[in-house]
């Protein structure tokens, strides 16, 4: 706080970036309501220009890109659990129906609960309450997905992705002159 003539007390407005939430999940979400809304890279928003040094904690930069990593997985998620509870009430209803105006938080959350490696949501909110309800249709869902892609975990799409990369390179340079013209047929088949 700094001091007026007055010796009256006044709020120091350095950060020009404030929170808007007190949750442990709130930086993170800022981040991707920025990246989506803004239609903005991730790394310009995380990334300052001028030094290239993070804006955020390594914390929340790691959540950040595990979220974007399932982004996929965790819409599903929520669309399954949206049609779910839809058909079981009478009313269709969708996220911003329930009341759900920050969609980086909600997928936030989904990760933490689903995938992240506590399994929980820290915290609390009335967004938590809304998920915990629906936790058993979620995870349900979400394990439903992982078959489907051909595994358990949450590393198993990126699994089976590094596997298909592995067995066929994406660019190849091939000297026509040593090689002749019988492996460029080849690759090309």
């Amino acid at each position: 706080m700094a001091k007026t003539k007055n010796n009256q007390r006044r709020p120091n407005n350095n950060n020009k970036k404030t929170a808007f939430s007190s949750s442990p999940y709130a930086p993170a979400a800022g981040i991707l309501n920025e990246i989506w809304s803004k239609k903005r890279g991730f790394k310009s928003v995380v990334y300052d220009k001028t030094t290239g040094d993070l804006k955020c904690s390594k914390q929340t930069y790691a959540q950040v890109c595990q979220v974007l990593k399932f982004k996929v997985e965790l819409d599903q998620v929520w669309k399954e659990q949206q049609s779910s509870s839809s058909s079981s009430s009478s009313s269709t209803s969708s996220s911003k129906d329930q009341g759900i105006k920050n969609q980086g938080l909600l997928l936030v959350l989904l990760y933490e609960l689903l995938l992240g490696p506590n399994k929980a949501i820290r915290g609390g909110g009335a967004l938590k309450r809304q998920l915990m309800q629906h936790e058993d249709v979620l995870r349900e869902s979400m394990s439903r997905i992982q078959q489907a892609r051909g595994g358990d975990g949450p590393t198993a799409s990126t699994n089976n992705n590094k596997q298909a990369s592995l067995r066929f390179p994406r660019y190849v340079r091939v000297n026509t002159l040593w090689n002749g013209g019988d492996s460029t047929e080849t690759l090309q088949k």
